[in-house]
C-alpha cells in the first residue's frame, strides 16, 4: 500500500475549527485526539465514507444495547455511542485531509450519508430506552416517551437531504430573507462569547445528538459504579420527550410562518 508521511500538526491545521466548534465536548475533548487517528487513516488512504459506515455500526449497536435493563450492557452501549461520536468527527477530518493531500472528495453523497447517520440512530436510541423503561416499570409512559422523542428525531431522511441541500446552495453566500426562519446555524466562539451565550449553548448541548451520548455515558457509568439502578436514563428520556413535544409544535409553527412569508 502506497502511503506518505502525514504530519499531525498539518492535519490539525486542516481540520481544526478552533473556538468555533459547535460543542464544548468537541473543543476540549474529542478534537484533542481525533486528528491522531485521522492522520493514520489518511496515510493509509482510507475513505471518509468507510469511516462513516463503521460509525453507523457502532451507533446502532450502542442504541440497541440501551434497550437492556442490565447494568453493564447500557454502559457498553454508551461506550459504543462514544466511539461512534469520535468516528463522526474523524470522518469529516479524513474527508478534508484527503481532499487537501490527494484531491479526493466524497462528494455530495458523502455529506448526505454522514448527515443521514445522525438522524437515523437517535430514534432507535430513545425507542430502546423507552423499551427498557417499560420493561422495568411496566408503565406505558416509557414507551410513549420513547415514541415522542423518536418522532421528534425521526424525520432523518428529509432533514438530512434538506440540510445538505441548503448547505450546498448557500455555502459562503448570503441566506435569502425568506429562508432565514428555517435555515440558520447559531454559532458561538467559546473564547470570546459572553457568559450567558456560553451557558445557553451548554444547555442546548445537553439535549443535542452529541450531548445525549455524554449524558447517557455518565448515567450508565454511575449506576454501574454503585451497582444499583436509579433510572437516570429514564429521567433523561422523559426530559427529552417534554422538550420534543415543545420543539415539534414550535418548529411546525415557525415553518408555517416562513411559508406564509414566502407566499
Amino acid at each position: 500500500m502506497n502511503s506518505r508521511k502525514i504530519d499531525l500538526a498539518e492535519i490539525r491545521a486542516i481540520t481544526s475549527k478552533g473556538y468555533t466548534e459547535p460543542y464544548v465536548t468537541s473543543l476540549y475533548f474529542i478534537r484533542y485526539f481525533s486528528p491522531i487517528f485521522s492522520a493514520l487513516l489518511v496515510r493509509w488512504r482510507v475513505s471518509a465514507n468507510f469511516v462513516t459506515i463503521v460509525s453507523l455500526i457502532f451507533a446502532l449497536a450502542g442504541s440497541f444495547l440501551q434497550a437492556s435493563n442490565d447494568l453493564f450492557l447500557p454502559f457498553l452501549g454508551a461506550i459504543f455511542l462514544l466511539v461512534y461520536n469520535i468516528l463522526d468527527h474523524i470522518d469529516g477530518e479524513v474527508a478534508r485531509a484527503n481532499f487537501h493531500f490527494y484531491g479526493k472528495t466524497s462528494g455530495l453523497g458523502g455529506s448526505y450519508f454522514d448527515a443521514l447517520v445522525h438522524y437515523f440512530y437517535t430514534p432507535v436510541l430513545f425507542l430502546g430506552i423507552g423499551i427498557a423503561a417499560f420493561s422495568q416499570t411496566e408503565n406505558e409512559l416509557g414507551l410513549w416517551a420513547g415514541l415522542v422523542t423518536g418522532m421528534w428525531l425521526s424525520a432523518y431522511g428529509q432533514s438530512a437531504s434538506f440540510r445538505v441541500m441548503m448547505d450546498k446552495i448557500f455555502k459562503d453566500q448570503e441566506i435569502p430573507t425568506e429562508f432565514s426562519g428555517i435555515y440558520q446555524h447559531d454559532k458561538v466562539n467559546w473564547k470570546e462569547a459572553p457568559r450567558k451565550q456560553k451557558i445557553r449553548f451548554l444547555f442546548r448541548e445537553i439535549f443535542s445528538n452529541q450531548g445525549q451520548i455524554f449524558i447517557l455515558l455518565a448515567c450508565t457509568a454511575f449506576e454501574l459504579w454503585v451497582s444499583a439502578s436509579y433510572s437516570l436514563r429514564f429521567m433523561y428520556l422523559y426530559a427529552m420527550a417534554i422538550i420534543g413535544l415543545i420543539q415539534m409544535f414550535r418548529v411546525s409553527y415557525k415553518f408555517y410562518k416562513v411559508l406564509e412569508r414566502i407566499k
